[in-house]
């Protein structure tokens, strides 16, 4: 079987060509075919590679496949990524994937970071993971005041919808025994003295700090996008649908802008950003191949790890 996906291809000469492998099409039929041509980034012929050598000239790379199997790119339909990006400039990984595999080697990361912050500052963690933990349980606060109690800490886990703090974060927010739970949050108590244990989900991330996650730097969420989406199209990730607010959305232009964007980013806006992008007329849909603003998200319940 042959597809033609540009028309008039006689006599073009293909940019990329790719032989002598398995190219799962996608098609109706589920067709695996040999071979796949390319020319300015689009599929120009699929079939056998006695079909698609007429397109390949002195000008064209070659890649022979022995064999092997292309597949159309992956879409990752709901991540975090590029705010994933941003922390990995502004906070500690304490994800399986960085080496952390107990409650100890947690504490030890924190500790690192709190001797090279200023006493005060706040030390923050994220993507902790109970399922992968030796203990198979979450930090309490007083695991974390290990690291230190001279700075207030938060991280948060893989899910997003729970923390755990230390001491001195409820103590700088007030947070005792007495305070009742949020609306739409709740606090992880002692079921024998109503204590809070350190474990805090959704909206009672306001009522341990307010002042929200600390923003990235331009800088910051430029570097940090770049190099988690670099590793997206390197795991075969072709498009990415995120959602994010300012320094999300300027990550992906800066990327676009200077050319630099390896993969293609639908956005969708958290529900704060709609002010805006209403006075400057932003409306969903406005984009372009590669950034599309695609939406807007809102917070109506809880999730299933909270």
């Amino acid at each position: 079987m042959t597809i033609h996906l540009m028309a008039g291809v006689r006599g073009v000469e293909a940019d990329l060509a790719l032989i002598g492998g398995k190219i799962v099409t996608m098609d109706g039929g589920e067709s695996i075919a040999e071979a796949v041509t390319v020319k300015y980034g689009r599929i120009i012929r699929v079939g056998s590679t006695s079909e698609v050598e007429p397109l390949i000239g002195g000008g064209t790379a070659v890649i022979d496949l022995r064999g092997r199997t292309v597949v159309p790119g992956f879409i990752d339909s709901h991540g975090h990524i590029l705010r994933t990006g941003a922390d990995r400039m502004l906070n500690v990984d304490l994800s399986q994937e960085a080496g952390v595999r107990s409650i100890a080697d947690i504490v030890e990361r924190l500790r690192e970071r709190a001797d090279e912050t200023p006493a005060g500052g706040w030390v923050v963690g994220y993507q902790e993971d109970d399922s992968k933990l030796q203990e198979k349980r979450h930090p309490t606060r007083w695991d974390l005041d290990e690291a230190s109690t001279e700075h207030p800490i938060i991280i948060s886990t893989v899910g997003g919808h729970f923390y755990v703090a230390n001491s001195l974060a409820f103590e700088n927010a007030g947070v005792s025994k007495d305070t009742p739970d949020p609306v739409g949050g709740r606090f992880d108590r002692d079921p024998e003295t109503g204590e809070p244990t350190g474990g805090f989900h959704e909206k009672a991330f306001g009522v341990i700090k307010p002042d929200g996650p600390e923003e990235p730097t331009r800088e910051q969420s430029y570097e940090g996008a770049k190099q988690i989406l670099g590793e997206c199209a390197a795991a075969g990730i072709t498009c990415i649908y995120d959602s994010g607010g300012r320094s999300s959305f300027r990550a992906a232009l800066d990327l676009k802008n200077r050319g630099e964007l390896p993969v293609r980013v639908r956005l969708d806006a958290v529900i704060g950003l709609f002010p805006d992008l209403n006075r400057l007329g932003i409306y969903r849909g406005m984009g372009d191949d590669w950034v599309r603003l695609c939406g807007l998200k809102f917070f109506f319940d809880g999730a299933i790890s909270a």
